[in-house]
């Protein structure tokens, strides 16, 4: 096992008795979501122009609530976990129409703006009373004696816990996003519910600004991989595992030089400042497309005042610090400046690589990194019964590294991969690069 997943942190062994406090959490904070969405557009039932970049807030929590109860209290096969039939027909809801209101795998993107949606009472009652029935199920796991049955019958409340973790960071990001959309800001402790404060604005943003990611005086760091055997995926200590991580195996990697820390923005800003989005030659041609259409001159969300970069922060103009690492760009612009720096995308392997072999000076968890590596399968790769998880986006994304400063704790993990198209930019996006 790699040196650095020795790390307790990054084991996903949670057992009943953590999982009931953590979904608690969870859920909590799903509500208080959900209810920070009502406050901003002044209706109970958080009403939004359709959008291609989030999903409707009380779609977002009902699928919440939805994935949740289908995977467990409605699963006959959850004690069999990973090795569970997805097709097996599933025990009523407690919510008749829930299956046509917020199966993702059946109903798209577009249409669930119009679905005729519980009213918000029905919703909260499907949240708390969900969360409820997966608690009293964890409650008879604590006392079963069969070691091996509890260990396979906590792969779905894992799973449920972790789905409800990456939604919690996508409301994080669709608040930013509407915000700065239409205009409005929000003050440190106004119009803003207290469970989400540190999560939402003071906190993610003064956690990116507080570590400096430059050595004093110039770049960051290079650190030096030598070449080896490695192991990769999850391997069977780690515990809970999503499909795309298996399964583990072993690859040469040649020897390579990457940054300690992600790419500042200074030194991106020096690539804005010497031309870098108005010269093709340093952009991939599906990348000046991008570029072009859009006439994109610097990351979202950024502008330039009286020669200071400055981002919105859910709605707040706030100056960024040199030494900070850049965020919201695109693979585009990440391979952009690369060309320009006479630099490259690591590959995953390499990422993973650097992460295991300085789990000290190898800095990472405040943007997720983008590689040059296409999110595909790993050789033998099997999907569990939560086929959509993975198998649907093999082809046309981009695997990113790491985490966000908006990433759930528990769901931080060197080996995680996460992936999106390389045009995305409304997440907490950033990279860093490798020697060529």
């Amino acid at each position: 096992m790699p040196k650095q997943f020795k790390d307790p942190g990054y084991l996903r062994h949670l057992s009943a008795e953590q999982l009931q406090i953590d979904l608690i959490e969870a859920r909590t904070l799903t509500k208080a979501y959900l209810e920070q969405w009502r406050t901003l557009t002044n209706d109970l039932r958080a009403k939004l122009p359709l959008h291609v970049e989030w999903n409707l807030p009380e779609w977002e929590a009902g699928h919440i609530a939805w994935f949740q109860e289908y995977w467990i209290a409605r699963n006959p096969d959850r004690s069999l976990g990973c090795q569970a039939n997805p097709h097996l027909a599933r025990l009523s809801s407690l919510m008749a129409n829930s299956d046509a209101l917020y199966h993702s795998s059946v109903i798209a993107h577009d249409p669930r703006w119009n679905l005729p949606f519980p009213a918000p009472d029905a919703l909260e009652r499907y949240l708390d009373q969900g969360l409820e029935g997966t608690l009293n199920l964890l409650r008879e796991l604590s006392a079963c004696d069969d070691l091996s049955q509890v260990k396979s019958s906590l792969y779905f409340f894992r799973l449920a816990l972790y789905h409800e973790d990456m939604h919690a960071e996508a409301a994080n990001y669709s608040i930013n996003h509407y915000l700065h959309d239409v205009g409005r800001r929000l003050a440190v402790g106004e119009e803003i519910t207290e469970m989400i404060t540190s999560l939402t604005h003071a906190g993610v943003f003064a956690e990116m600004q507080s570590k400096p990611q430059l050595q004093e005086g110039g770049r960051s760091e290079q650190l030096m991989i030598q070449d080896g055997e490695r192991q990769f995926g999850a391997l069977s200590e780690m515990g809970f595992a999503f499909d795309n991580e298996l399964p583990p195996f072993s690859r040469w990697v040649p020897p390579f030089s990457i940054d300690a820390t992600p790419v500042s923005v200074g030194d991106y800003g020096a690539f804005i400042l010497a031309g870098g989005y108005q010269n093709s030659s340093y952009w991939s041609d599906e990348g000046w497309l991008w570029r072009s259409q859009r006439q994109v001159e610097l990351p979202r969300f950024h502008r330039l005042n009286r020669g200071k970069f400055e981002r919105c922060s859910f709605g707040n103009w706030l100056e960024v610090r040199e030494d900070s690492p850049i965020v919201h760009v695109t693979a585009y612009e990440a391979e952009a400046w690369c060309a320009w720096a006479e630099r490259r995308l690591p590959t995953e392997h390499e990422w993973t690589s650097a992460a295991a072999e300085f789990p000290e000076a190898f800095i990472w968890g405040q943007v997720w990194e983008w590689t040059q590596s296409d999110f595909l399968p790993f050789n033998g790769f099997v999907a569990h019964p939560y086929v959509d998880y993975s198998q649907p986006w093999f082809t046309g994304y981009r695997v990113l590294k790491g985490a966000s400063f908006a990433t759930r704790h528990r769901m931080r993990n060197p080996i995680y991969r996460n992936f999106y198209v390389a045009s995305r930019n409304d997440i907490y996006s950033g990279f860093r690069t490798c020697a060529r």
